[in-house]
């Protein structure tokens, strides 16, 4: 599997793709816009905030996937913690929007890929909970947050994850630790059904999720490999195998 995951994403170049990629977000991104055209110049990114509500399901029939970017926080009703509102920042019409999105991405079995707040929304709508805050509520773990984030400097951390050698990860990166960016205060707690482990950081922090059921592809990683893959290309890689599945459809 492992060979063939290689292989297949290895054959693809940044001009063969056969087809013009439609993938369907959230957010219009310029750093997730400059990632997908590096891989595929011709790829599209359709902001489903921008088309109004009746078309969506029509209209995501035309769409080959779906990214979640990174961004604010996820109200923490949405897994059962409401009473913890007040450790987030939140962007309420996102997580309605991303909610609805994946509920008809899901109908369809479209491949779908998170970023970030993208990997913890996927983890938390297919049944998963979050830590909202590293400081406040992993106190046991020391200096978590100085790993993650670090609001004073306003720019992207780098730290060590483990990956998971039986992971998809695993296969396309061939390597048990990566070098990684970072910039987030919280994490997967408890993590969805049918998901696999694939990546972690030396504190236990979640780096890397993928689901383990079937041929869907649902996978996700907490880094920010739209702004890393000048670092390590085989961020490109990642991409890469996200397209292929997108254009199998």
């Amino acid at each position: 599997m492992r060979l063939l995951i290689v292989f297949f994403v290895g054959v693809i170049s940044n001009s063969i793709f056969s087809q013009h990629v439609r993938i369907a977000t959230i957010r219009d991104n310029g750093n997730v816009k400059r990632y997908l055209q590096q891989v595929d110049s011709s790829a599209v990114l359709v902001n489903f905030a921008k088309i109004e509500r009746w078309k969506w399901k029509s209209e995501l029939r035309k769409c080959h996937g779906v990214l979640l970017s990174g961004g604010a926080d996820i109200h923490p009703k949405r897994y059962g913690k409401p009473e913890l509102v007040g450790l987030c920042e939140l962007e309420e019409k996102r997580d309605e929007q991303e909610w609805r999105l994946l509920t008809l991405a899901a109908q369809d079995s479209l491949p779908i890929f998170g970023i970030c707040r993208g990997m913890q929304f996927i983890n938390v709508f297919f049944g998963g909970s979050l830590c909202p805050d590293f400081n406040e509520m992993c106190p046991r773990v020391e200096n978590i947050a100085a790993i993650h984030r670090d609001p004073m400097q306003k720019k992207d951390l780098e730290h060590a994850v483990m990956v998971n050698t039986e992971s998809t990860l695993f296969a396309l990166f061939q390597s048990e630790f990566l070098k990684v960016n970072s910039w987030h205060h919280q994490s997967i707690e408890r993590l969805a059904e049918n998901f696999l482990v694939s990546a972690v950081a030396d504190d236990g922090t979640i780096e890397g999720i993928e689901k383990i059921s079937g041929t869907w592809l649902v996978m996700g990683v907490q880094w920010h490999p739209e702004r890393y893959y000048q670092e390590d290309i085989r961020n490109l890689t990642l991409l890469k195998y996200f397209l292929s599945y997108c254009t199998r459809r």
